[in-house]
This record gives structure tokens, sequence and C-alpha cells, in this order.
């Protein structure tokens, strides 16, 4: 298995003595030790099938017993899944939770699902690849910093230190879904709290595009009262709203096709009337919701803020300069409780630095640090719209500042795509922490005029007409629910692929 791309949210991750290897000098690793299937309190050394079943066996038991589950049902599951059973205890710090399949449903009001659980095809294809006879599990207690002595005859898989992000989480956290394109065949992991996203093979193929996406940018108003000088979108305040049920269908086909996470925007988001019950039939369908906005007016409605930050996954406010971001925190702070938190949605800056410039964007960035902001989102500046006639400003020490903060630094795809040097230079980052090309795992649909883009600003944006039956009666319509549904989902599969 390999690691093709990480995109971190807003968790950290656990670190791990365990280690899963592929035996360089196979005759080094002559004999087991610690079969008594204590894996985390001593030194371990497991090469035969049973004694590495039995690890895998207690990664899926913790994740059963995540969801509560009476014992007696988890030691069938372990049964039926690897052939044997087992009581054994695995250090938390090196146990990495089994994916959940795709929900099917969702509590709106949390993270949570009794109906979600260990993916079985996810399962079996990790313990194909961990029985390999040239495979071996490496592990010690956390009680020592010497590495295992047989760690150094062994290449240990970039797969497993990609799985330890999984460390220490519930379950129904992490949710999976199977790629398949051209041969090649891959996993994509989704924390449903935190935001990040693994892409994984387990045949060592490289990911290709997407066969749905992953995410949508979802524009359901054209309506705006800020009238930004930058807007690349020319949002007014008379501007147009999306139809709400075409929204509802756009959301319930993206269910369908799994899509992970919608994004919606505008305009302003918040203008249209049904925006806020469109977050909740989001998430009731298993889809994590998120929005942007500069207005931040609602945050003292105790209602709309109490459900965006429980709902959503982020809540993104577009700031233009250091005043700007000490406003927004000194409303945010008045909701201490409601809007902090591991259980609420997370808080992202978004900013244009070459709006800014180095000077501006440095005292942003160094007040964002003292205000305690722990996410940031690095956007390039779209010569679209009212910003045609702009020039943006050159940047040349933007990274400095950053440097010196823990804030978690994103940046979108414009953004990467033009300083991909000095982000590699500044963050030491490689390809798999950010994408330079549009439409391979996202894609941009404009919900009221009808089209679907690669991103939000490419110039060419494919309409589309949605499938539309009508029927006589309600029984009839129930009846052909199913393919309508089937249309709808094969319209935007299609829609997809020509981007």
């Amino acid at each position: 298995m390999f690691v093709h791309s990480v995109r971190l949210g807003f968790a950290t991750n656990s670190s791990s003595t365990h280690s899963i290897v592929r035996m360089v000098e196979p005759k080094k690793f002559k004999k087991e030790t610690d079969l008594d299937g204590d894996f985390g309190q001593k030194d371990f050394t497991l090469l035969s099938r049973n004694s590495k079943l039995d690890y895998l066996g207690t990664l899926l038991r913790n994740s059963f017993l995540d969801k509560k589950l009476p014992v007696h049902i988890v030691d069938t599951i372990l049964q039926a899944w690897t052939g044997r059973r087992n009581n054994n205890g695995c250090d938390h710090n090196s146990s990495f939770v089994i994916p959940a399949d795709y929900p099917t449903k969702q509590d709106t009001w949390s993270n949570k699902d009794p109906d979600m659980a260990p993916s079985e095809e996810f399962f079996k294809k990790l313990q194909q690849q961990v029985l390999r006879d040239d495979v071996a599990i490496l592990g010690g207690s956390d009680n020592s910093d010497k590495p295992h002595p047989l760690l150094k005859y062994g290449k240990q898989f970039a797969w497993h230190k990609g799985l330890m992000r999984l460390a220490d989480a519930r379950c129904d956290e992490w949710i999976c879904r199977k790629d398949c394109r051209d041969g090649a065949e891959w996993w994509v992991l989704f924390n449903r709290r935190s935001g990040m996203k693994l892409r994984i093979s387990f045949t060592g193929a490289q990911p290709l595009r997407a066969v749905a996406p992953e995410l949508v940018d979802l524009k359901i108003t054209e309506r705006c009262d800020e009238n930004c000088k930058h807007c690349y979108e020319d949002s007014k305040a008379n501007g147009r709203r999306a139809d709400a049920q075409f929204v509802r269908d756009l959301l319930a086909t993206f269910a369908k096709l799994k899509v992970f996470e919608v994004s919606f925007g505008g305009g302003d988001p918040l203008s249209h009337p049904e925006f806020w019950n469109f977050l909740a039939y989001a998430r009731s369908l298993g889809i994590i919701p998120s929005f942007s906005t500069r207005d931040w007016r609602w945050l003292d409605n105790d209602v709309k803020r109490k459900a965006a930050f429980k709902i959503c996954g982020a809540v993104g406010f577009s700031i233009n300069s250091a005043q700007e971001l000490g406003w927004l925190f000194s409303t945010l702070n008045q909701h201490y409780n409601d809007v902090f938190g591991d259980e609420q949605a997370g808080i992202k800056i978004h900013v244009i630095p070459e709006l800014l410039g180095d000077i501006a964007f440095k005292k942003l960035i160094e007040t964002a640090n003292i205000l305690g902001a722990r996410d940031v989102l690095l956007l390039g500046f779209k010569s679209m719209g009212r910003a045609k006639n702009m020039q943006p400003k050159k940047l040349s020490r933007w990274a400095v500042p950053l440097r010196k903060t823990f804030i978690n630094v994103g940046v979108d795809t414009l953004f990467a795509k033009r300083y991909e040097s000095a982000i590699k230079r500044a963050f030491h980052a490689g390809p798999v922490m950010y994408e330079t090309k549009e439409g391979m795992y996202s894609c941009a649909i404009d919900a009221v005029k009808r089209t679907i883009a690669k991103s939000s600003y490419d110039p060419k944006h494919i309409p589309f007409c949605w499938p539309k039956e009508k029927h006589d009666t309600v029984e009839d319509f129930m009846k052909r629910m199913n393919e309508l549904e089937q249309k709808r989902k094969n319209k935007l599969l299609s829609l997809w692929e020509k981007l």
C-alpha cells in the first residue's frame, strides 16, 4: 500500500512505536517474540499468519468496541473476518481504527452514527497486504525511546505511517471510498471531524482522477451586499438565487456518488432563504457541509450560531485586513463555548495574500497568531469579474511570518500553482500535501446558472439539464424514484468526465 496524498484538517495525529515492514534481510527475522498477544507493553516481532491475524484482529476489535457493541457480537465478527478469536490489547498510541464505509444516513447534529461500522472490504484488503510472507510487524513499548532492533533490516511501509493518522480516533470519524479507473484501484479516507484526507493504494498504483468528485463547491446564490472590489464572481445585492428543490436534488445525488464534502458559496450563501435547511439536509445525507462568508452578524443569533458550528465541518471567514480579523475574533470570543472546541466546526480564515502585499499580510498573520487563530487558507488572486482590471500585488516574503507561528496553513489550487517552489522551500512540503491541477478530485457547480466546471473560476462552464419526469400519482412517482435518482447520478458522472 502506498500513501499518495494527504490533506491535513484541523487535528494532529499520535506517534507510534509499531511498524509494519517489508523484510529487506529476511534471514535476520529468525523467530517471533511476545506470542502472548500483548501488543504494546514490550518489544514484539510477528511473522506467522496467526500472530499477524491476531494483531489485525486487535485493531478490528478496538474499532468495533468503540461502537459499544456487545462483546459476543464483536467476537462473532472477528471470527468471520479473520478466522480467529482474541481478547488481546494494543497500545492506544499505536492502534489505528479501521475506517467505516460511506454512511447511508447521518444524525444531523452529530458525527456519531450507530449504523456505521468498520469497512469489511477495506479490512480484507489490509489483511491481504499484511499476511504476505515478506511482511513483519515490529513493536515496542511507548515507555522506551529505543527502536526495535530489527527495524534497520526492514523497510517500513509508507502506508502504515498514513494509517497512523487514524490512531486514537473513533471508527465513525473516518470513512472510506474505493475508486477504480483504467485498471488502477485506490482508497480515499476522510475524517469527518477534522477534515483530514488520505489517498492510499494497496497495489502501488498511482491514483488517477477521482471517479466522482470528493468535494463539490456549490454556488447557491449570486447575491451579496459587500460589493468587494476584488470579487471575481461579480456578486450583486440583487443577484439571483438557486431554486431550492434543485439544490436539494443535487445534494441527494452527491450522496449517491459518495461525495464527502460540499462547500456552499455564492455570493453570500447566507443570503439564500433556505441556506440553513441546506446545511441540515446535507448532513442528514452523510455529507459534511461547510461555507465561507464575509458576514458575521449571524454569530449573534443563538440558533444559527449553534447550528453552524454543530453541523458544519468548517466555517470560513473572508478577511481583508488585521483590523477585520480583530473585529471577527471579538465577536467569536463573545460566544466562546459555542464556537471553540473539539466537537465544533473548525474556523478557517480565508486570505488573499496578493490583495494585501507582504507587509499587510505579515501584520494579519501576526494578529492571527496573537488571537489564537488555528487555520488560515491562502487563496490565489483571480483576475475575473470586478477584479479583471486589478493588478495583484507582488509577493516575496509571504512565507516568513507563517514559519514563526503554529497556525495550520492551507492553500487553494491556484495559490499552490503560482507559489509551488516557495511552498516547498518554506514548509518542506512534498506534492502529496497540495494539488496544483484543478478538477482532479473536486468540481464547482453553479446551481443558479446550472453549470459545472473544474473550479469556480474556470472559464469553461458546461451547462446541464436535470432529468425530470412527471407522474400521474404518488404511487407511480415512488415506483419510478429509484430510476430517476439513477438518471441524475449518471448525468452528473457524465458531466464530471467531460471536465
